[in-house]
């Protein structure tokens, strides 16, 4: 078996923090297995994500790429993020309805930069 790596920078939050749910459980994960495949793989700057560790369940990170590095081969171009701009903002709040809507839970997202592991 070998290990992808994918780099992301998202406006996101880690729900894995704010829910008592171990996303790393197989019995959680047959119960939201449609939204994993529907959102763990998103490659495009603007789509909603999942980013699950099904590893450890350090982390389950929901959010809106901003730039991607899906091969993770070529690592990200200079990107300067003004989150004063209404595009931050804009981004913030569908990433906060998003949240709400699949997990009914109020968040506040921020700029993530990570490394995800498959």
């Amino acid at each position: 078996m070998g290990v992808n790596n994918h780099n992301y920078i998202i406006v996101g939050v880690n729900i894995g923090d704010l829910v008592d749910i171990d996303f790393s459980d197989d019995e959680v994960y047959e119960q939201m297995e449609e939204y994993f495949d529907c959102y763990s793989k998103q490659k495009q700057a603007g789509d909603m994500i999942y980013l699950n560790d099904y590893y450890s369940g350090n982390y389950f990170y929901v959010g809106e790429i901003v730039q991607s590095d899906y091969e993770g081969y070529s690592g990200f171009t200079p990107l300067e993020i003004d989150t004063d701009e209404d595009h931050f903002k804009e981004s913030r709040s569908r990433v906060k309805q998003f949240i709400l809507d699949k997990f009914n839970i109020e968040a506040n997202p921020k700029i993530i930069v990570m490394t995800h592991y498959t």
